[in-house]
């Protein structure tokens, strides 16, 4: 339960993390799966990290080298703990929640740890495949973007966060879930370290981006080896010598 009179009493649980939102006064944007779902989420979730991984672009596109990126990783982990507790301990906007939340503490540590670790990667890889998706030099292919954004959420956090969800969501012990909260922790470092290695690779993915023009997706298709060119077909070759 929440233990501060901050939050709503009618607060609703986010399943995945054990998140709660205050609902009440908050302008209703929607209800997902019996989840009210309040109207500053838009701000607050898609836009902020969105953000950070156009920021990553930039840097990729600007040279930056592994150990910049890891740096980079550092000053955003201090300024999530800045800006998010804050947000939960005086604003009572939402509250992580569970007897068996791993590396949380309803006082002393609010942002569970793991959160922390998996928002890094959250910051990398929609970034990278930004940078993927622009090198294949499809025409018009930078309209998917927003879509392939959304998109990378979910294949972020499913990439990581495994572990404890299948922990936090299947009733497993304290100490099962804790376990699983550190291979969540290890496989977001890990992952964001190895990210950080292969970023740099993708700096010229959008130089071509304005200046030449762009090829069709067969085109595209083809000159990666996906689609073979059609041989033209052999000419009948006369019986009579």
């Amino acid at each position: 339960m929440v233990r501060s009179g901050h939050c709503s009493s009618r607060a609703r649980s986010i399943a995945g993390g054990q998140l709660w939102y205050a609902d009440n006064g908050a302008w209703h944007l929607t209800t997902l799966y019996g989840v009210h779902v309040p109207l500053w989420v838009i701000a607050g979730l898609p836009v902020v990290p969105r953000g950070g991984a156009l920021f990553i672009i930039q840097r990729i596109r600007a040279g930056a080298r592994p150990k910049d990126f890891i740096l980079i990783f550092a000053y955003i982990t201090v300024a999530d703990f800045a800006l998010e507790i804050p947000l939960i301990k005086m604003a009572g906007l939402y509250r992580y929640w569970g007897d068996t939340q791993p590396f949380f503490h309803h006082n002393w540590c609010p942002l569970p740890l793991w959160f922390v670790t998996t928002n890094r990667w959250f910051d990398l890889l929609p970034a990278m495949i930004i940078l993927l998706l622009m090198s294949s030099r499809v025409r018009h292919v930078e309209w998917t973007i927003p879509l392939v954004m959304v998109a990378s959420c979910y294949v972020t956090y499913g990439s990581v966060t495994w572990p404890v969800i299948a922990a936090l969501q299947n009733g497993w012990s304290q100490t099962a879930a804790w376990f699983a909260g550190g291979l969540t922790i290890f496989l977001g470092l890990g992952a964001t370290y190895l990210g950080a290695q292969l970023a740099p690779r993708l700096r010229h993915a959008m130089d071509w981006y304005g200046n030449t023009e762009p090829v069709s997706l067969g085109a595209a298709l083809q000159g990666v080896g996906v689609v073979a060119e059609a041989a033209p077909a052999p000419s009948l070759a006369s019986s009579n010598a």
